[in-house]
């Protein structure tokens, strides 16, 4: 889904990767519960929950400019995502 997402915003045409956007939102909500079931320790749950609200807050200013929101710079977005991503990765 990240690739379509970049992908549509790259081209211009991000509302080809507006399903995406919706369905990855969904799949970040589950991320704090998936910490609780993962049996990892408080502070790494903090850091789970931290990083589910900015990856919701990126991807949401990504879906607002679909909505009539104002225009982000997506590079500056993608990098927000793409740090995130980069905390959560050792919690795999």
């Amino acid at each position: 889904m990240g690739s379509k997402i970049t992908t549509a915003f790259a081209s211009g045409k991000p509302n080809d990767a507006h399903g995406e956007l919706h369905e990855i939102g969904h799949l970040i909500e589950c991320l704090p519960e998936l910490a609780k079931k993962a049996d990892l320790s408080s502070e790494q749950q903090d850091t789970v929950s931290e990083a589910t609200e900015a990856l919701m807050n990126a991807f949401g200013e990504l879906d607002n400019t679909l909505h009539g929101g104002e225009e982000v710079d997506v590079d500056i977005v993608f990098e927000k995502i793409s740090t995130q991503l980069k905390t959560l990765q050792p919690m795999l």
